[in-house]
């Protein structure tokens, strides 16, 4: 790194120290921070990441592993963050969001051979299809393939993705960057945006950017204030919205907050989350996926339902009630096909009416089991009539999620008496 980024982080660093009273304890002689501080540090510098991205960098960097990071570790840390040495295959699949690791994993799936491997082809025509932007035809691109170093020309599920990784377009952390204006800055920029917003025709040009940014104090160039556009991929087909007006500012050097986010360090506890008040998507981000430890820890139904997090017969299994689901917004036949009983829907209130009402809707429909969502319905067909009469109404419903496993496609009479028992 150069002489002036290694200064800077030496002072911001040494800064913090003196201003963190737990930067140091009996038990430490050597002078450290809490990640929280240097995730402030790190928004100070203009480095915004999600928690993902923040875990996989303490991952890479905390090598003491005592959740704390030292002068000798900021630096390498900046250093790494700045491009003056590179990151580990570790760091790079770590930061990949999950739900693009799984698209990743699909597309290589569908491309791998016998020996689940692809060939360099293969290689080249996933990265255009993933990424857009990246030129597969420049010089940096094909060294960035060499430097791969794997044998025989054959790429492993790990090398892709660590590949994919380094190719992708990193998404602005904007909520990450807000967090650096104080109350009263927020105001402030907020009325000039509205003002700005109000005179203007376009959705937003870089000569009006221009315009803006000098009268806040900020002076850039036409193309610089291009690339601030493009940095929150606007292109002039969409109006900009306040909150990349002000992430354009912060990048620009605005902000003067020391507020710290909630840090939730590797290997904490369901409880510890819902204490620092994580939300369960930013939760599954980070592989905390467990329905019954998620339950455990507090997190409500509405919480769960609000994530996505889990159909009704899911949730059945862990232990949220009839009711809880109810409050949920899911209806009684929902809550039906997910298992529960008449008793356990009359006890959540639902009227006799409507119970009676699921049992002729149900007695003209059959069952059929899904490993995404459980119980599904169906409308008879002929082929059901043969067995039909072992099926009607509230009947084949009187068990639990278990009737999943129960339900047999033939309706061969072991399977439906087994079904009935219960």
């Amino acid at each position: 790194m150069s002489k002036f980024d290694l200064v800077e982080a030496c002072r911001l660093f040494r800064n913090r120290l003196e201003e963190s009273v737990n930067a140091a304890d009996e038990e430490d002689e050597r002078p450290a921070l809490r990640f929280e501080d240097v995730d402030l540090l790190l928004r100070q510098l203009r480095i915004f990441m999600s928690m993902n991205t923040l875990w996989a960098l303490l991952l890479e960097i905390d090598e003491n592993v005592n959740n704390k990071i030292e002068i000798e570790e900021f630096i390498k840390m900046v250093a790494k963050l700045r491009g003056r040495s590179a990151m580990s295959p570790d760091f790079h699949l770590r930061s990949l969001p999950r739900a693009t690791k799984d698209s990743y994993t699909k597309l290589f799936e569908v491309m791998a051979g016998e020996d689940n491997m692809i060939d360099e082809d293969d290689l080249v025509t996933a990265s255009k299809t993933l990424h857009s932007h990246v030129n597969t035809n420049s010089g940096p691109f094909k060294q960035a393939v060499d430097d791969l170093h794997v044998a025989d020309g054959r790429y492993g599920i790990a090398d892709f993705l660590v590949f994919q990784a380094k190719l992708r377009k990193q998404k602005p952390e904007i909520d990450v960057a807000v967090m650096s204006l104080t109350e009263a800055e927020e105001k402030r920029f907020s009325g000039a945006f509205k003002e700005w917003r109000e005179k203007s025709q376009s959705p937003a040009s870089p000569q009006e950017l221009r315009v803006i940014l000098q009268q806040l104090g900020f002076s850039l160039s036409a193309e610089q204030c291009r690339n601030r556009l493009g940095s929150v991929e606007l292109d002039g087909s969409r109006a900009i919205q306040l909150r990349e007006f002000l992430y354009i500012l912060v990048n620009l050097g605005a902000g003067s907050s020391p507020i710290q986010r909630a840090i939730l360090l590797p290997g904490s506890s369901y409880e510890d989350a819902f204490k620092l008040g994580f939300a369960l998507e930013e939760l599954w981000e980070l592989g905390y996926d467990d329905l019954s430890q998620i339950r455990r820890a507090g997190f409500s139904v509405h919480d769960v339902v609000r994530a996505a997090f889990a159909e009704p017969w899911q949730l059945r299994q862990v232990g949220y009630t009839a009711g809880e689901l109810r409050k949920a917004g899911w209806s009684a036949t929902q809550l039906k096909i997910a298992g529960f009983s008449m008793q356990e829907l009359r006890n959540a209130g639902f009227s006799s009416a409507v119970l009676q009402e699921i049992g002729l809707e149900l007695g003209r429909q059959r069952p059929e089991s899904s490993d995404v969502s459980g119980l599904t319905l169906r409308p008879l067909t002929m082929a059901d009539h043969g067995c039909d009469r072992f099926n009607q109404g509230e009947q084949r419903w009187w068990g639990t999620p278990r009737i999943q496993a129960m339900l047999d496609p033939s309706c061969n009479s072991e399977s439906i008496m087994s079904l009935m028992s219960y």
